[in-house]
């Protein structure tokens, strides 16, 4: 049995290695000494050859958990960078990625072929010039390409979420106030035609159509992936098309930013989250602010997610009274 002592001293070299290493490439630390602290629950294999010190793994939660493991992959795959949801991750675009078990399984890609194992996906693509750079310190897919390679094969109100997001971040990173930034159309259009242009080596794919879709209609201004599919639906309606995050007086005088405005109409769309008002003061100053938007003359309509996922039909039927 190996004393305890010596598995800590094993561990401690790793953790200074700045983990997850490779083993091999530690200092006189030996496989068996390795394979000592393995056994002994002190260290955790990610990939073969590459450890972890157990305890930081188990505290960790999802999000630094799925870092950790695409660490591991990439030295696994030297040359390989983070794709896909991963890379979207490393750009902090957790929030809009579809699903709820993202974080389950790593994405890399490389130059060659497609490679899969339990938990990671090494795809084999091209990189066209520029697509792939450094993000948190690791090689990644740049945001634009990332939001392309996530929206691939999923429904356009998927699809519309990741881009709506992406591009909110690309104006977050170069403006403080994001809101009054979105409002320029001139700012979208060039948004657009960045990604567009990301779409483009994609162009043989059948999936292209879907998100080049979503890249006409992204928004920077929308602020939830619940805006995005509801924008979606009313779109696929072929409903008037709602401008988002729009700032408007009150009849007390104050402004008020509201998720959708149908300008034409007079119209405006609220999407509720399931915890959007959850202290009693909260819901008093909404009720307060729903009067005061509305008593110049305003329509409003309200949905949360039951009336759009996975059906949409009840939200749409209560905006296609006032389009």
């Amino acid at each position: 049995m190996v004393h305890p002592a010596r598995i800590h001293a094993t561990v401690e070299q790793v953790r200074s290695a700045a983990p997850p290493v490779r083993a091999s490439d530690v200092p006189q630390l030996t496989r068996g000494r390795v394979r000592a602290a393995v056994d002994a629950g002190a260290l955790v294999v990610l990939r073969r050859g590459i450890v972890h010190p157990r305890l930081e793994w188990e505290n960790a939660d999802a999000g630094e958990r799925h870092r950790i493991a695409l660490r591991a992959a990439l030295l696994a795959f030297p040359g390989a960078w983070a794709s896909h949801a991963s890379a979207a991750h490393l750009h902090g675009l957790t929030d809009g990625l579809p699903g709820t078990r993202w974080h389950e399984t790593v994405h890399i890609s490389r130059t060659g072929t497609t490679h899969r194992e339990p938990g990671l996906i090494v795809h084999g693509q091209q990189v066209p010039h520029g697509s792939v750079g450094m993000q948190l310190g690791l090689p990644s897919s740049s945001l634009p390409r990332a939001c392309i390679e996530v929206a691939a094969r999923r429904s356009l109100g998927d699809a519309l979420g990741v881009m709506d997001q992406g591009m909110r971040s690309l104006v977050k990173a170069s403006h403080p106030d994001v809101r009054a930034a979105a409002l320029s159309p001139g700012l979208r259009e060039v948004l657009r035609d960045l990604f567009d242009g990301c779409v483009a080596p994609y162009g043989r794919h059948r999936w292209v159509t879907t998100v080049r879709q979503a890249v006409r209609w992204a928004d920077p201004a929308a602020e939830s992936r619940l805006e995005s599919l509801s924008r979606a639906a009313v779109l696929l309606a072929g409903l008037p098309a709602p401008r988002c995050g729009v700032p408007l007086l009150g009849d007390d005088g104050r402004t008020y930013w509201v998720d959708m405005w149908w300008e034409e109409q007079a119209l405006i769309g609220e999407v509720d989250g399931a915890v959007k008002y959850v202290e009693p003061s909260a819901l008093v100053a909404e009720k307060r602010r729903q009067e005061a938007l509305t008593g110049l003359d305003r329509r409003l309509v309200r949905w949360g997610f039951p009336e759009v996922v996975p059906d949409p039909s009840l939200m749409l039927r209560r905006l296609q009274r006032h389009l």
